[in-house]
């Protein structure tokens, strides 16, 4: 569960899940994105990062809707449980690598705001 937090509420208020799905990410990463006042300089950065974090959250859902394949046997549910796992794990280390690029790039002021409101 994510802290509370204006960015979080604002975009729950939009009627987006607040993250849980594409659409509600993405309207999470514009309030994000307005609370940080990303310089043009900065929106490459950006733009990258977003775009991790919205793989993410889709290959994560596509993950979910495949678990309610039936599977006949214990091995293969198990390594289709493991592909899955590691799918968001390569899908994580692209967000954490562009997180980096971008908080590099952001002010003293915008790093604190993503600290607080950049997770996802």
């Amino acid at each position: 569960m994510h802290e509370s937090s204006p960015m979080f509420e604002e975009a729950a208020a939009g009627g987006g899940s607040g993250g849980n799905d594409v659409d509600g990410t993405k309207a999470r990463l514009d309030v994000l994105k307005k609370s940080l006042a990303i310089a043009p300089e900065q929106e490459k950065d950006w733009q990258a990062y977003a775009d991790a974090v919205t793989n993410l959250v889709s290959t994560r859902q596509a993950l979910q809707s495949g678990v309610q394949e039936s599977l006949p046997s214990y091995l293969e549910r198990m390594e289709k449980l493991l592909e899955s796992r590691e799918k968001v794990l390569v899908s994580k280390k692209a967000v954490l690598q562009k997180y980096r690029l971008l908080y590099q790039s952001l002010s003293l002021t915008q790093q604190e705001v993503m600290s607080r409101e950049g997770r996802f």
